[in-house]
């Protein structure tokens, strides 16, 4: 019977197989899956820096092109204020002069260098659809017919650099400068 060959095999030491892991198993397993993560966490860490440029940099980008769709579909001017002095930017109705968001890029980020564009001059898309920038000292709107601006971006230590352009017909990309970070390269 079924009982009497359990205790045979108690009788002799012998331990049918049980489901589960050992100690020792799960101790190995937890080591290499610690040797595995001391490995990974710096990988992951080191870059942090670039994903969080390549993100503001996007975001910029789409803020730009949301700016010229705001302004044709609601019929006013918008513009975007930027201000290097503390890497933000302003988005505005110029017809009704409310701000409606101020965002600052990420504090690994840092706007560098704006073209055609001068420090805490203003960015104006119309509603007619084209793009230009503000003159600071008259206020008139300065149309362009090719590149109005490009706002050069990277990371704090200066290793990552990204940049966004904007054309006159409102078109924008996103690339990275060329060697002498005065171009914008499109990718």
């Amino acid at each position: 019977s079924r009982a009497r060959e359990d205790e045979e095999v108690r009788a002799q030491g012998i331990v049918r197989s049980q489901k589960g892991f050992t100690l020792v198993e799960l101790g190995i397993t937890l080591a290499i899956a610690g040797v595995v993560a001391a490995l990974a966490v710096p990988s992951i860490v080191g870059v942090m820096p670039r994903i969080q440029l390549s993100n503001e940099t996007t975001t910029l980008g789409n803020e730009i092109a949301l700016t010229r769709v705001r302004a044709i579909s609601k019929n006013n001017e918008f513009r975007i204020i930027y201000s290097e002095a503390d890497d933000s930017y302003t988005l505005r109705n110029h017809t009704t002069g409310i701000n409606f968001a101020t965002n600052t890029l990420h504090p690994n980020v840092d706007l560098y260098k704006i073209t055609g564009l001068f420090s805490n001059d203003t960015l104006a898309a119309r509603p007619v659809g084209d793009v230009g920038r503000v003159n600071v000292g008259t206020g008139a709107f300065e149309p362009h017919l090719g590149q109005v601006g490009a706002f050069f971006l990277q990371t704090k230590d200066g290793t990552w650099k990204r940049c966004v352009v904007v054309e006159g017909t409102g078109r924008t990309f996103a690339g990275r400068p060329d060697s002498t970070s005065s171009n914008c390269i499109e990718e």
